[in-house]
């Protein structure tokens, strides 16, 4: 990513969502727990429902400086109500922890927090 941008490229991205409604899940075989329990828990449970754009990212070289890259998603600095759920989610959120600041001194040769106060994107207004 960081070469992309260097290079003077735009970096674009969707954000969809695929919203697993009763219809779109198919019907639970004996054993298996009720079907809005599988939308959760079954990592690879096939929906039958469309992806729906709901937004996009875009990342202008131009708004960039150095300090970019040690930015992070974490889809877990959300409202509570609003944050994954299922297997898949417990594992990540763990992973997040124990490795997310060890990941984020090697990549980025920064320490947790050293962004805290400031916005890499920030343009000043002359």
């Amino acid at each position: 990513m960081q070469d992309w941008l260097q290079q003077g490229r735009m970096a674009e991205f969707d954000l969809e969502l695929q919203v697993a409604t009763d219809k779109s899940i198919s019907e639970p075989k004996a054993g298996d727990p009720p079907k809005h329990i599988m939308c959760a828990e079954y990592c690879d449970l096939q929906w039958d429902a469309p992806w729906l754009r709901v937004g996009s990212l875009k990342l202008d070289p131009e708004d960039i400086s150095d300090g970019w890259c040690a930015l992070q998603f974490s889809p877990f600095n959300a409202p509570v109500e609003n944050q994954p759920i299922g297997q898949t989610a417990r594992l990540r959120r763990r992973m997040y922890k124990k490795y997310g600041p060890e990941r984020r001194e090697i990549l980025n040769g920064r320490k947790s927090g050293d962004m805290v106060g400031s916005c890499p994107f920030f343009r000043a207004q002359v």
